[in-house]
């Protein structure tokens, strides 16, 4: 059976699939081709000596090789989109699979130069990554550790702060979203990890969805604290969300505390292998 020719144009930092495919971090747009089950990676003088070392691929392309091509050709202004196409001429590839969040600007362009492109809609598109090897079990359990020692970190602060007219002090100082939020932070880079738009929303900031909450800490009110950190190393994230108050909770905080402990409880006695979520 023919396989599908795949084709990236992204950033690996950002773009999982492309991550998951190449192994190789990068900040900037990589091109991204697989055909007949082979890898290939366009990438800049920048990267290319480390992503010949790193990356997962059968062959690294030099940008800059490419590119000398197209202007001893006469092509004037030239884009990814230029070099992008040139790769799929000389592997004499016509017809390209995309992921659905393919930039428009490129499907576009390559199919004004005759190209067949066909955006796959599914949110995984490779789907092998729905299947994770223990290696990979290992690398999200590391990332989940860190992030409840993070956790258990901001609690802790929050727990051991004073009380003053219904505000909390910490160390003498007002504690505050934004200084709880640098904490977790601070801790999570220290140990290889990057904590991008952490939550610790108190009182009614607490009520709205992903509020990622300012200002002074209340003693009596629900504090939100959400946590995802992503692995530097790996790639993979954490993800933890507490409530916690400083004080005496609220009547009604507690009916709702105790009702989510009642539906957890009822969701993890029906979680065994092969049983299906929408069950």
């Amino acid at each position: 059976m023919k396989k599908d020719t795949y084709l990236i144009i992204d950033k690996s930092e950002d773009n999982a699939d492309l991550y998951y495919r190449t192994g190789f971090f990068v900040p900037d747009p990589v091109i991204y081709v697989e055909h007949n089950g082979k890898k290939t990676l366009v990438l800049s003088d920048l990267e290319i000596d480390r992503g010949r070392k790193e990356a997962t691929v059968d062959r690294v392309l030099s940008l800059t090789d490419l590119h000398k091509r197209l202007a001893a050709d006469k092509v004037k202004r030239i884009k990814l989109l230029d070099i992008a196409e040139l790769v799929l001429r000389d592997m004499k590839i016509k017809k390209v699979t995309v992921p659905g969040l393919f930039a428009i600007k490129y499907a576009d362009g390559l199919r004004k130069k005759g190209y067949k492109v066909i955006p796959r809609d599914e949110e995984l598109f490779f789907e092998d990554r729905l299947k994770k090897t223990p290696r990979e079990i290992g690398m999200i359990r590391d990332s989940m550790r860190e992030t409840v020692k993070a956790m258990d970190y901001a609690i802790k602060i929050i727990a051991a702060s004073e009380i003053r007219k219904k505000r909390l002090y910490y160390k003498g100082a007002p504690l505050t979203s934004e200084r709880v939020k640098g904490e977790i932070n601070a801790m999570l880079s220290g140990r290889g990890f990057t904590a991008s738009h952490t939550i610790v929303a108190c009182g009614v900031h607490s009520s709205m969805p992903h509020h990622s909450g300012e200002g002074p800490i209340y003693a009596d009110k629900p504090v939100v604290i959400d946590i995802f950190p992503r692995s530097q190393s790996s790639g993979y994230f954490g993800d933890m969300t507490r409530t916690v108050v400083r004080g005496k909770p609220s009547p009604v905080l507690v009916k709702m505390y105790d009702t989510v402990l009642r539906g957890q409880k009822l969701a993890i006695g029906m979680i065994r292998a092969g049983v299906k979520v929408k069950d």
